[in-house]
């Protein structure tokens, strides 16, 4: 398991379960390839328990050392907003939504905190 947070990918799939069996781009592949500490997905479009079914899905993540899944989704109807976190190494918190009703109804803000986040996947000068 990685000691450090090094590398973050951000993704928004345009729903999960459609990612994961897509035959371009599909979600094991860009995964692997990649290879980052942190996956954090946008746009997941899904609940825990239908992705959590999807066949591979959490083999796949156990083998790739994404031994933390955190889902933050819709109450009020799969299909919209979503997102979802991956991690190599356990955050010191977590925390869904902003704690706000009105602004919490799509579910799109999922918050880690790591005490040594290294750098995410932007351009460094």
């Amino acid at each position: 398991m990685t000691k450090v947070v090094r590398d973050v990918l951000f993704w928004n799939v345009n729903g999960l379960r459609a990612r994961w069996g897509a035959k371009k781009l599909p979600f094991s592949q860009v995964i692997s390839a990649k290879d980052p500490d942190l996956v954090v997905l946008t746009e997941v479009r899904s609940n825990f328990e239908k992705v959590w079914g999807l066949s591979g899905f959490e083999q796949f993540l156990l083998d790739n050392n994404y031994f933390f899944s955190f889902f933050y989704w819709n109450n009020e109807g799969i299909g919209k907003g979503g997102v979802a976190a991956f991690s190599k190494r356990k955050p010191l918190d977590v925390l869904f939504g902003l704690q706000t009703p009105e602004l919490d109804v799509e579910a799109r803000v999922l918050s880690l905190l790591f005490d040594d986040l290294a750098r995410s996947n932007g351009k460094s000068n």
